[in-house]
């Protein structure tokens, strides 16, 4: 009896997994992405956290207690509340750019008619092919106090002086927007192209204008297009390092500068894991807030 007993126990057990792989089949799927997450983007992000609560005594290293000062540092230090701002000052400035300038090329994709509009989404998504490295190289060439903008503005005497658009936040921005515009119009496309024209038609048959019918009806039903190449944008806005780096110089104090330079100049590094710890909190804030909007939009 009690032999028979166990093996209803085993044969339950059996059944229950075979119940739950059967009914979840897809969740076995995600094992391998899951495991290389951990192993790879996980366990270093642990490791790296527990780096941060580490004390780090200059002239000596990193000490092996654990204090919360480096955080404490961070937010009761004005330089670099100030820098946290800034960045996702130009993070926000950055996506306003990239949606106005965006919008009508993914409005113009999303509802042209040519047999080009392969080649015109081809143009839109080539800019990514290339390596960050080199495009913002390009801008620093574009932007340059002798450099293509300022020679034509000059030669042809729009300007006396050459502008001072390199090593500063314009620079910056004008960089950032243009690489990081694909991802917009993309988003905003995909979008709108699935917008039928019928609402639109309807409303110029109601008397209303071609803006209004625009403003009215395509701009609130492509809401999760911008909602999502807004968050795109933003966070790689956010957290860019290579663009900020090259157009921007050591003259811009953006949080991403300044975890590389306390890796690898002050060798502080507690804290500029601290940082980076507060950049990543920071920005699922941000997605968490995004996607209250999103919601709610959906209601």
């Amino acid at each position: 009896m009690m032999g028979d007993s166990k093996k209803n126990i085993y044969n339950n057990i059996i059944d229950f997994f075979q119940a739950l792989i059967k009914g979840r089949t897809y969740l076995l799927l995600l094992i391998p992405s899951f495991i290389v997450l951990c192993i790879f983007f996980g366990i270093p992000l642990i490791f790296l956290f527990i780096l941060s609560l580490r004390q780090y005594i200059p002239g000596k290293g990193i000490s092996s207690h654990f204090t919360p000062d480096m955080y404490v540092k961070f937010l009761t230090d004005f330089f670099y509340i100030s820098s946290l701002m800034k960045t996702l000052l130009l993070g926000i400035l950055t996506t306003f750019l990239t949606l106005v300038i965006g919008y009508p090329l993914a409005y113009f994709i999303a509802r042209t008619t040519s047999k080009q509009k392969g080649l015109f989404v081809a143009l839109v998504i080539f800019p990514l092919f290339l390596n960050i490295v080199v495009r913002s190289l390009a801008w620093v060439i574009l932007l340059a106090k002798k450099g293509i903008i300022n020679n034509f503005l000059t030669g042809f005497h729009i300007i006396g002086e050459p502008l001072d658009l390199l090593f500063n936040d314009t620079g910056v921005v004008i960089g950032m927007t243009h690489i990081l515009l694909p991802f917009m119009v993309i988003a905003l496309a995909s979008v709108i192209q699935n917008i039928q024209r019928d609402y639109e038609e309807a409303a110029y048959v109601l008397g209303a204008s071609k803006f209004k019918a625009f403003w009215k009806i395509t701009v609130p039903l492509s809401f999760p297009g911008i909602i999502a190449g807004s968050l795109l944008v933003f966070l790689q806005a956010i957290t860019a390092f290579v663009t900020p780096r090259l157009l921007g110089g050591i003259n811009i104090r953006l949080i991403s500068n300044l975890i590389y330079q306390e890796f690898t100049n002050t060798f502080n590094w507690p804290f500029g894991a601290s940082m980076g710890f507060i950049l990543l909190l920071v920005t699922l804030l941000i997605i968490y807030a995004y996607l209250k909007v999103f919601r709610m939009e959906e209601k």
